[in-house]
């Protein structure tokens, strides 16, 4: 999404829910953002997403700038790189 997307917060918040019918309350909902501090609408898709789902986890893939307490749980990589990605998908996925 990008904050010229038509209607990016409707159709995040749209997908949340579809998921959600099809996987019920077995299915993790993962959140995934980079640098939201960055983009004022990331922020606000954010905010939406917390107060209306608080048992998301979101995955910051960027620096320390926000606290997601909010949220079930989080993980902030410090970083997009390939290793940074790998690592998430470990502790997201563990064998």
């Amino acid at each position: 999404m990008s904050e010229q997307t038509y209607n990016g917060d409707g159709m995040i918040h749209a997908a949340i829910a579809e998921f959600r019918e099809e996987y019920g309350a077995d299915g993790e909902v993962v959140v995934l953002v980079r640098s939201p501090h960055r983009y004022d609408w990331q922020l606000r898709v954010l905010d939406r997403i917390l107060q209306t789902t608080p048992d998301v986890v979101v995955l910051d893939m960027g620096f320390a700038h926000r606290d997601f307490s909010a949220a079930r749980a989080w993980i902030r990589t410090f970083g997009g790189s390939a290793a940074c990605a790998t690592a998430a998908t470990e502790i997201l996925l563990p064998v």
